[in-house]
């Protein structure tokens, strides 16, 4: 009975730790390396949806549509010691400019956390969006750096809903991925 016992707790103990070590190779990169001049190191993992939302009032226009109206991936870096996330929005109109505007440089991404905390990143750029009409989306690329004290709460907290403030006023987003960060920030610290 005893080796039963036994057997049991290795075989979950080394199932335990295979699982554990998998995630580390799930950890899909962009870029990962070394500038062989400069020796500046650059990680930039694989984007993941964040926003994939459509209002209640253009459901019914959505039902076999293969986007949403807003969608929003998100890729975190690290170049050197110091981190940074890229935001890549699509929009399902050409009229993006109209309804939403700019993404100014400083302009907020609010999060909420489902403890109830938030935290603010701030947009480092300007971005007037770029416009596709023969298919009639529109997509705004910009980023954020993120201080040691976003980093600890990215790191560790899962995300409710975020608030973005377009240049037209903010609109708030339910989120499809409440561990993005966390998943993102932890290939990062490898």
């Amino acid at each position: 009975m005893k080796k039963v016992i036994l057997l049991f707790v290795l075989t979950v103990s080394v199932f335990a730790y295979s699982q554990d070590s998998t995630k580390v190779q799930d950890c899909k990169f962009r870029i990962n390396e070394v500038d062989d001049f400069t020796g500046t190191s650059k990680k930039v993992v694989e984007a993941d949806m964040l926003i994939s939302h459509t209002d209640s009032t253009l459901l019914k226009y959505y039902k076999n549509k293969k986007h949403q109206y807003t969608e929003l991936g998100i890729y975190c870096g690290k170049i050197n010691d110091s981190y940074v996330a890229y935001f890549s929005w699509r929009i399902d109109t050409e009229n993006a400019y109209k309804y939403y505007g700019l993404i100014v440089s400083d302009a907020k991404f609010m999060i909420k956390f489902t403890d109830g905390t938030t935290a603010t990143l701030n947009f480092a750029k300007t971005e007037g969006g770029d416009t596709n009409f023969d298919m009639k989306y529109t997509t705004y690329s910009n980023y954020c750096l993120l201080s040691d004290d976003l980093l600890a709460d990215l790191k560790t907290k899962k995300i409710e809903k975020v608030r973005m403030y377009w240049s037209e006023g903010y609109q708030d987003y339910p989120v499809v991925n409440s561990t993005l960060f966390i998943s993102q920030l932890k290939c990062l610290s490898k």
